[in-house]
């Protein structure tokens, strides 16, 4: 499944068709922007340095980067899922000797 969202994600993020609205006026992209945004103080209090790409406010992107930002963090979170399944199974099979 990580590889189908990948490809997913790679298509979108390469396809001029679905370029960034700002990018064809000469601007960063959203997801720059996005990365570039300060933080707010509710950030800084949970001790943020960076803001993580999860906490990117896809409202303030255009529809393409909404869903590229949509498609990664769907593809982080299977991978992040996947990762924990097999922690599990390696603690079950050290539990098990």
């Amino acid at each position: 499944m990580i590889r189908e969202l990948q490809a997913i994600v790679t298509k979108l993020f390469e396809n001029e068709e679905y370029q960034c609205r700002r990018t064809k006026d000469g601007d960063e992209s959203c997801i720059m922007h996005e990365d570039k945004r300060p933080l707010t103080k509710t950030e800084k209090a949970l001790g943020w340095v960076q803001r993580p790409f999860y906490g990117y406010q896809p409202d303030n992107m255009c529809c393409t980067c909404r869903a590229y930002w949509h498609a990664e963090n769907a593809r982080q979170a299977i991978e992040r899922h996947e990762l924990l399944k097999r922690m599990e199974e390696r603690e079950k099979q050290k539990a098990s000797v």
